[in-house]
Formats: structure tokens, sequence, C-alpha cells
């Protein structure tokens, strides 16, 4: 007998002898068989039924998942649009541009530039906890805390103090930010940094080694409503080109699973010497490439270069 095929159960009957007990075995075989060919049949149609329903809701499942994505898609193009192209007040004392490029549709990474009073320009690297919306959510609150917070001309330690009080009453999931405030004042060349637990940018200066900017490490912002911040000034020369950037630059993986490394970063500036900052920006983040080939990238990544003419 063929499985699943229990029509051949009634043959037995024609070959059975007339005993009596093998007509009823027979009788029995055949009742049986009926029984489970007929329970073989709705559990055949409950599997076409079922089979049926996930196919709607895997398209139901897909049509969704396709607005999601649009939808993150539109998110990505207004998290950049948002982000500033140029540096503001760019003209002779100043050059300079920046790159944003998030591991998911969107980041948590952000840079702004903004012109204050008296000639000078407020200069912004942050790094949110964490990826995708939530942290995209939490980058924009970042951004507008310390720019309502520079607008009252406070130096950056104090404005980072306030920015931070702001983000600490309105963190209800608990997510932080590192970030780096630097105003620069363009007809002194100089620059006053203050940092909340962010990586130090380089300077690269013309004949010496690319070395960072030295700054006390504060606390990250949304964390604890009440601390302090110190800052640094530095005086800058003609030529001076400082590079800012998030940990998704030199943390960068390659298929070894080796970090592209702060070394490998300052070699980079270094082979830049005498290009354009946009051709700085340019140079690192094709070494990058280089570096990781075809390795997915797992964190944000972010950097601006600023040249003093």
């Amino acid at each position: 007998m063929q499985r699943g095929d229990y029509r051949q159960a009634a043959k037995l009957h024609s070959n059975a002898k007339t005993n009596s007990e093998l007509d009823r075995l027979a009788s029995a075989f055949r009742d049986m068989a009926g029984r489970v060919e007929a329970r073989e049949q709705i559990l055949d149609g409950l599997v076409k039924s079922r089979t049926q329903e996930l196919e709607s809701k895997n398209a139901l499942l897909e049509v969704s998942q396709e607005r999601i994505n649009e939808q993150l898609d539109f998110a990505n193009s207004l998290q950049q649009a948002a982000l500033p192209v140029q540096f503001p007040l760019e003209n002779a004392y100043l050059s300079g541009g920046a790159r944003m490029i998030p591991a998911l549709q969107v980041g948590g990474d952000f840079y702004d530039c903004f012109p204050l009073s008296n000639d000078r320009l407020g200069i912004v690297m942050a790094d949110v906890s964490g990826k995708g919306v939530a942290a995209a959510f939490f980058a924009t609150m970042a951004r507008n805390a310390v720019r309502e917070a520079a607008a009252t001309e406070l130096s950056p330690a104090k404005c980072l103090a306030r920015a931070n009080r702001e983000l600490c009453a309105r963190n209800p999931i608990l997510l932080f930010v590192t970030l780096n405030y630097a105003v620069f004042d363009l007809r002194r060349r100089t620059i006053v940094l203050a940092s909340a637990g962010h990586l130090e940018p380089f300077l690269r200066r013309e004949g010496e080694p690319v070395a960072a900017l030295r700054c006390a490490q504060g606390v990250a912002l949304g964390i604890l409503p009440d601390v302090e911040f110190q800052e640094s000034s530095y005086q800058l020369v003609k030529g001076d080109t400082l590079f800012f950037f998030t940990d998704g630059i030199n943390e960068a993986i390659n298929a070894r699973d080796e970090q592209f490394g702060e070394v490998r970063l300052i070699a980079a500036l270094k082979r830049s010497e005498g290009l354009s900052a946009r051709a700085t920006l340019d140079n690192v983040f094709d070494s990058i490439d280089d570096f990781v080939g075809s390795t997915a990238q797992f964190d944000d990544m972010t950097a601006a270069v600023l040249q003093v003419s």
C-alpha cells in the first residue's frame, strides 16, 4: 500500500477469506483507513488555509516594512538636511567642511556650527548613546539645547552645564550624549574648547606632529544634572587644521576585526597636509573606506574639518 493511499484498504475485502474473524479484521482496517484518510484531508485543508493566511500576513508585513523604510528614508533625508552644509562666516579667516554617515537610516551622531557675536563661530561635535530613531530624536534635543544655551553668549563650559540640565530634565529613557563645544574667534585665531566626555579633536600644524587638543573630560550630557565643566584655550596660527570626530571614525573595523585607530587617522591627516579642509575630509573618509573594504558599518561616522586661513 502506498503511503497516503488508503483506498488500497478496500481490496482487503475481496482478498480476505470468508472467515468471520478475518472479515471483522478487514472491516476494522477499512474503517480505520477511512478515518485516517478523512483526518489527512482535514489536515491538508488546514495546512493550505494556514499557508494562505501566512502568505497574506507576510504580504502585509512586506508592505508595512516598505512603509517603515520609506519613513526612515524620509527621516534620513531630513536629518541630513538639518545639518550645516558649510560653515557660516566662511571667508578669508576660515574654511571648513563636515560629514555624517549613519550606520542605520538615522543616526545618533551630529555636528553643528553657528555664528556668534564679534566674528566668532560655535562648533559642536556629538555622539548619542545607542543608534536608530531614539538616538536621532535625542540628538535633535541635544543640538537644540546647546544652541539655546550658546545663544545667551555663555562660555563653552557654562553652555554645556546649561544644556546638560535641560537634557537631564527631559530624558525619560536615560540616553546620554558625549559632546565637544568650541568657540572659534575668527579675527584673533583662538579657540576655547569644553568637553562632555567626548574625543579630543586633533590639530594639524605645518612642520609639527598631529596632536590632540587636550581638554578636561567632563561627564556626558543627560546623566547628572548638577555638574560643572572646564574649558581650555588655544592660540591658532594661519594654516592650522582642526579635526573633530566621533568614535565611529577611529573604531571603524575591517574584515580582520581590526580598528582603524588613531595611528591610521593621524597618518591620514598627515598625508593631507597642504590640502583644503574639504579635501582633508575626503582623504580621511577614503582612507577609512580602503581600510574597512566590504565590512558593514557598525557605528555612525561623523567628522568636521576647520582650517584657519
